[in-house]
This record gives C-alpha cells, structure tokens and sequence, in this order.
C-alpha cells in the first residue's frame, strides 16, 4: 500500500512523511521514483522511525501493513509471528496521535485492519476515522478502472 500511495502522493503534490519500524524500509524502486516525481510537482517526502513526529500537524494519519503481517503470509512461523508483533505494537495509531495532528485530522486505512494492531478501537471507531468512506470509494474506483479497461 505504501508504494502506490507515495507515488499518487507525489504525483499529485502532497507533502508527505512515511514513518516506519526500523528494518521496514520503503522499496528503494518506488521510493527513488516518487522522489523524482516529487521534484517535478514540488512535493515533498519525508521518511522517519519515530511515529510521532511523522503525526505532528498531520491532515491524513493512515496506517497500514503491520496487521498484515501473518504467519502463513510471510513465511515465519508461530513464536516468530509473536515477537514480530509485540516489537511493533509500539507502532498502532492511537487518540495521542491525533491529539499532535493538525485539528482536523482524518484517520485511513485501506482494510482488512485488526482492531488494536494498526489502531485502537477509539480511532477505528471516532470521528477522525473515515474507513468505511474510503472502502467505498474504492470499490467505485475498482469498479470504473475495470469498466476503462476492458472497453
């Protein structure tokens, strides 16, 4: 999800900060790309492994992939699933996150989430959270670029 999204991000002029666990970098390919893109539309993109700078005055808090993360999915097995997760359970959006963001702040996540591992309940379920929204919209999306496709 993170590549697609820095890349449109960059594309259309966003400014942007991905924050990320240690040994989670970006994809160096889509990183390089967006940042080409990025001095072509003047946006700008910032990485960082602190969360909570990267939610300072933040517009859009959006998470993603750490629920993902499986045993079967990603080829460890069990007890390494579980250090896995409780190293980056310091990285769940939670109501801190947004108490530093910019006032209006909105919450996104593309789903599937595991309440608690991406986010707490109390910014799933909150006025910041748009999650359902975006899962409308981007089955809408799907919908139309399936029907430009296949004209």
């Amino acid at each position: 999800m993170i590549n697609s999204t820095v890349l449109a991000g960059a594309i259309f002029g966003m400014n942007m900060t991905i924050a990320y666990p240690p040994g989670f970098d970006p994809d160096p390919k889509y990183m390089d790309e967006a940042r080409r893109q990025a001095k072509e539309s003047g946006a700008t993109i910032e990485t960082t492994n602190n969360l909570d700078e990267a939610c300072e005055n933040a517009d859009v808090i959006l998470s993603t992939y750490w629920d993902k993360i499986s045993p079967t999915g990603e080829g460890i097995d069990r007890d390494e699933y579980e250090k896995l997760r409780e190293s980056l359970s310091g990285w769940r959006i939670d109501k801190k996150h947004f108490d530093i963001a910019a006032k209006s702040a909105i919450f996104m996540n593309c789903m599937l989430l595991q309440r608690g591992m991406s986010a707490t309940a109390e910014v799933i379920d909150g006025p910041m959270s748009v999650l359902y929204d975006e899962a409308e919209n981007r089955l809408h999306t799907e919908k139309t670029i399936l029907a430009l496709t296949m004209g």
